[in-house]
């Protein structure tokens, strides 16, 4: 009689897998890590064909890491070509994303750094778009402005702790105007939308057209108002690189440019802006013009504060307190036939100046002038020195003109050229001290009136 043969007990694992839930669990596992395995290869063929398609030459990407635990991506060795140049050369950009924000309505990027980037950025004349190889056809900016205003009812927030850009070129392009901007090392920290959020701040150094532009700005802030301050400095900005985008209300306008200073600007919700700027501003061999009218100097130079203020009404505050130094001034009015030039000058004032319905200037300062060439035919005026310290006064309500102060004039020259005769008159010393008033259109007096308050001359011949 044969004997009954017993098979071998399941072992713990075949009983564990003869369960449906540790199967199916099982194959979701193994399915999650060949997706896992499987993405990054994925996204770099389709991002690469994405390139291609959008117009890319050639479009090469080294590796793509992703970790969608976490949030953090990064696309390393980007090598795209565009029209026979390179646009993206052994590049790298990383992204981290603050997941966990998205649940208190913020999108929030942890980190994100970009690397040898070069970007080109055009805009056409029909008003199309090409960011790099990324073409962008025109629209009418009424679904974005929808979009827009969709968003902020939403109350969504976007926030960034730390984006940074290093050894980074982008070109900007459009029909009146060529920008090209080196970035050595910008970065942009604490960064938010949240109107409650002070703390963005923007560091920048790098070069505007060849020109060094150094930014450190500490406060950034664009809701529920646009807030920016900082300093900034820089120097040798060709103002001829915006002649074309100006030519139709400065022709020409050439010189360089440069700052070194503190800015604060402002624009509130009720479109109000404020700007204060205390530091320097340098313009050398300034050639500007427009209809009528030209100005120029070889070297032209402000120190000082300056405050601009304009409220929702329109009424606009200017106020200055530094000097002006200057050498080598022109100044052509075709219309007038007047002509003005200065070897130097040089001026310090306080003044405070307001446009509303009228126009009011409350001046004290001196002005000391070398050089003076004037002429507004048929008169000529010239002197070697001038100088002026007083107050001066002027509202355009009825003409109103006072200064208080002491002039003097060093070997002064006037000339009255006309058909029939010429005259001329010159001398050595005319000082001239005490108070003058002018008004124009008063009630109860003829226009053009001039009335002067006590005042007392000498001169030296």
């Amino acid at each position: 009689m044969m004997e009954k043969q017993h098979k071998p007990a399941p072992s713990f694992l075949q009983r564990i897998f003869k369960k449906r839930w540790i199967r199916v669990c099982s194959s979701l596992v193994l399915l999650c890590a060949v997706f896992l395995f499987v993405l990054p290869h994925a996204v770099r063929i389709g991002l690469e064909r994405w390139l291609l398609n959008n117009g890319a030459d050639q479009a090469t990407i080294s590796k793509i890491k992703i970790n969608l635990f976490t949030g953090a991506a990064s696309i390393n060795g980007i090598d795209v070509t565009l029209g026979g140049e390179t646009v993206l050369a052994n590049s790298d950009i990383s992204l981290n994303i603050g997941l966990g924000a998205l649940f208190s309505r913020q999108a929030l990027i942890q980190r994100a750094s970009f690397h040898n980037v070069i970007l080109d950025i055009e805009q056409s004349e029909d008003g199309g778009w090409r960011i790099g190889s990324i073409s962008i056809p025109p629209g009418d900016g009424v679904t974005e402005k929808k979009e827009l205003e969709e968003e902020v009812e939403e109350h969504w927030f976007f926030g960034a702790r730390q984006l940074e850009m290093v050894d980074c070129i982008i070109h900007y392009t459009q029909p009146d105007l060529k920008m090209s901007l080196l970035v050595e090392d910008a970065k942009l920290t604490k960064f938010s939308t949240n109107p409650s959020d002070k703390s963005g701040a923007f560091m920048f150094k790098g070069q505007l057209n060849d020109a060094p532009l150094d930014l450190q700005l500490d406060t950034l802030r664009i809701t529920p108002e646009l807030e920016i301050g900082g300093s900034i400095r820089t120097s040798g900005l060709h103002l001829d690189d915006l002649a074309d985008l100006l030519r139709d209300y400065l022709t020409p306008f050439s010189g360089q440019a440069g700052a070194k200073g503190k800015i604060n600007f402002t624009l509130a919700q009720d479109s109000s802006i404020l700007v204060d700027y205390t530091g320097s501003i340098d313009l050398d061999k300034g050639d500007i013009g427009g209809p009528g009218y030209a100005i120029g100097g070889k070297k032209l130079n402000w120190s000082g504060p300056v405050s601009y203020h304009q409220d929702k009404s329109n009424k606009i505050a200017i106020n200055l307190n530094g000097s002006l130094k200057g050498s080598g001034l022109k100044l052509n009015l075709q219309d007038q036939k007047l002509q003005l030039q200065k070897e130097s000058f040089e001026i310090t004032s306080k003044t405070a100046v307001t446009i509303d319905q009228q126009v009011t200037v409350n001046s004290e300062g001196t002005i000391n002038l070398n050089g003076t060439d004037f002429t507004l035919p048929p008169y000529q005026v010239r002197n070697k020195e001038l100088s002026w310290k007083g107050t001066a006064f002027y509202t355009s309500a009825g003409q109103h003109v006072t200064v208080d102060g002491t002039l003097n004039l060093s070997e002064p020259s006037f000339a009255l050229t006309e058909e029939e005769r010429e005259t001329t008159v010159t001398g050595n010393i005319i000082s001239w001290q005490g108070i003058m008033e002018y008004r124009g259109e008063v009630k109860d007096k003829p226009a053009n009136t001039p009335s002067a308050l006590p005042a007392s001359s000498t001169a030296q011949n």
